[in-house]
């Protein structure tokens, strides 16, 4: 194949130049392209990825906050508990207390005949006492509840239930008590 050109030199370069300024020109633009779109893309996966991290950033600090949370709560809980017994013991701290010796004294005197105690159990706290026994005849009952309610000056309120007068020999009684306060 045999190619003519017949235009004069001057042209030819210039058509040469001119085919060299369009190849440099198309090389430039598609570099640009591919550099634009290489930064967009590289620019889209930092947004991406800073915005994960942010995520995981506050879910990460909740977790925190709910670690600590849970040990605060932990904490408050064991203060409460240690704040009740403390108030627990300063309240026995401050109720009067009964001389159990005194009592158990007092009732001995008072005890009829036919009447023994199985318990005698004291809260000084609520202020109650509570005595049970097994009497003789249910006259011995009726007798140990009197000599009980003539003891004013350290019982206030007897309670007998109907119970101990249901027996007339081997009566099985219980009164429950409430004490004098002593302040």
């Amino acid at each position: 194949m045999i190619i003519l050109n017949l235009l004069p030199q001057e042209y030819q370069a210039r058509i040469r130049r001119d085919a060299n300024l369009r190849m440099f020109a198309l090389v430039f633009v598609s570099l640009s392209v591919w550099t634009f779109v290489f930064f967009f893309l590289v620019a889209q996966g930092w947004t991406y990825l800073s915005i994960q991290n942010s995520a995981l950033q506050q879910h990460l600090s909740v977790e925190e906050n709910t670690d600590a949370a849970k040990k605060i709560a932990a904490l408050e809980k064991n203060v409460k508990g240690i704040n009740s017994a403390l108030t627990y013991a300063n309240n026995i701290s401050l109720q009067p207390s009964y001389n159990a010796a005194a009592l158990m004294s007092v009732i001995e005197t008072i005890i009829p005949s036919g009447v023994t105690l199985n318990i005698f159990d004291l809260d000084s706290l609520n202020r109650t006492l509570t005595i049970g026994g097994i009497a003789a005849k249910r006259e011995d009952v009726l007798s140990f509840e009197q000599n009980l309610r003539s003891q004013s000056q350290i019982i206030h309120d007897i309670n007998a239930p109907i119970t101990n007068l249901l027996k007339p020999e081997n009566v099985q009684f219980s009164f429950f008590i409430t004490l004098q306060s002593t302040q």
